[in-house]
């Protein structure tokens, strides 16, 4: 499948785990995440290497390296950030209200999130490779 599909899809699927999740209330137990869990497990599955493998195929192969390294550096910003951000939101949610509350904060910003990303992914990358990324030698070989 073409990475634009998994990668879109996989982010979906995270928007919509989040977007389960985000209905707890005080009597919620940790059983009441579970709906949610199994799409986001299934979202993370599928976007996460079918990011890198993209990544991969889109550099020369002189840039191999280069590209991993980029891609794990974007990741774990990406993480470092996130959390960042989603304890923000559930510290003013928590004060606003209960513990429940800000954590409904965190699901519905993360469900969101997710779909916006995934319908931009869908929007916008296309499937071809770009022209400077061919590998070396494979102009020759047309």
């Amino acid at each position: 499948m073409p990475a634009r599909l998994t990668v879109g899809a996989g982010l979906l699927l995270i928007g919509a785990g989040a977007l389960t999740q985000g209905t707890l209330d005080a009597g919620s137990t940790g059983l009441s995440l579970a709906p949610g869990l199994i799409p986001t497990g299934l979202g993370v599955g599928t976007a996460v290497p079918a990011l890198t493998s993209a990544a991969m195929a889109y550099a020369p192969p002189r840039r191999a390296g280069m590209t991993a390294g980029a891609v794990n550096t974007a990741r774990q910003l990406g993480y470092a950030l996130g959390i960042a951000v989603v304890g923000i939101l559930f510290q003013s949610g928590s004060a606003a209200g209960s513990p429940t509350s800000g954590l409904n904060e965190v699901y519905w910003a993360s469900a969101v999130s997710g779909v916006l990303a995934g319908l931009l992914v869908l929007a916008v990358v296309r499937g071809r490779r770009p022209a400077g990324a061919e590998p070396e030698g494979s102009q020759a070989r047309r």
